[in-house]
């Protein structure tokens, strides 16, 4: 037992060393850092919490991959504030102050018997939690359209035959179809995510195509409350992931509080305890959407003063 015990210390005490480094596009990142602990312990759907520097700001990112053979795990970055920008001038070999984790509720699979189609729209970055979400319902033996969407070509990342998606198509021919829409249309759909569900939702209403089991959005929050809005029309299950802004990622300080109204009263929810993903019919936007919102200025200023701007 003590030998247990020192082993386990060790691998919590373990460096966060970036093992590897991709450039995936213009201001994204993937990293493969050592993290034994989370890796043995994460399941799709959690998030971990990030300290880029000792004296830096903890953030919430949802984790891409993880291997607890190696003892590693994945996280992709995009670079928006002082802290994702810091990361992602990181190099291989340099190590991140601290990581903790896995945080939050693993993702709730069901099995789907009679041919339902699982709906993921991804938005940009929305793309990599959504991938482990995926790879499992694809295990199960359920049926997956991925809808993943993003500003223009240049920032497409893991379509190829040999990135992660293309991967999934090649393993899943059968069980996973992927649409791709861009705002400017300069790759697949000329649009959002929500055309492409738009037509999946009236197809299904008219039967004459698959019946959508659930839709699971993660992206951008306008992104998120425009699918939630669409699908509650249809009477879908839909299940937003939320990243929002969070401080101890425990449940104690309150930042990440979600406002959801259940059985007409509204109910506070933490998007760390009790998400991160949560009924996406059931959350009031119009007054969570605002909270992404409220430290803006000292966000701009931040970046300022650590020459990211």
């Amino acid at each position: 037992m003590v030998a247990r015990a020192e082993r386990y210390t060790e691998q919590g005490q373990s460096p966060k060393k970036i093992i590897r480094r991709t450039e995936l596009a213009p201001g994204i990142v993937e990293f493969e850092i050592n993290a034994p602990l989370i890796a043995s312990s994460a399941h799709a759907g959690q998030f971990v919490r990030v300290l880029a520097w000792a004296k830096g700001e903890l953030i919430p990112l949802t984790l891409a991959d993880w291997d607890a053979e190696k003892g590693t795990i994945d996280l992709v970055v995009q670079s928006l504030g002082s802290s994702s920008a810091y990361i992602n001038q990181m190099l291989e070999g340099e190590v991140i102050a601290g990581i903790a984790g896995p945080l939050g509720l693993p993702s709730q699979l069901h099995r789907y018997h009679d041919g339902e189609t699982v709906v993921f729209t991804a938005g940009g970055v929305g793309l990599p939690p959504v991938y482990p979400i995926m790879r499992e319902h694809l295990r199960m033996g359920n049926h997956v359209t991925l809808i993943s969407g993003f500003r223009t070509k240049d920032l497409v990342f893991w379509d190829k035959s040999d990135g992660r998606v293309g991967l999934l198509q090649a393993e899943y021919p059968d069980l996973l179809d992927v649409i791709y829409t861009t705002n400017d249309g300069s790759f697949g759909i000329n649009g959002f995510v929500t055309a492409p569900l738009q037509e999946m939702l009236d197809a299904m209403k008219t039967d004459s195509g698959r019946t959508i089991g659930e839709v699971v959005t993660i992206g951008p929050p306008l992104m998120m409350r425009a699918v939630s809005d669409l699908t509650k029309a249809y009477g879908v299950k839909t299940v937003a992931s939320l990243n929002s802004i969070m401080v101890d990622a425990t449940g104690m300080c309150g930042a990440c509080m979600v406002p959801v109204t259940i059985d007409g009263e509204m109910v506070r929810k933490h998007a760390c305890i009790d998400g991160p993903e949560l009924d996406a019919h059931v959350i009031d936007w119009d007054k969570f959407l605002p909270r992404f919102l409220q430290f803006q200025k000292q966000e701009e200023a931040n970046r300022v003063r650590h020459n990211f701007a």
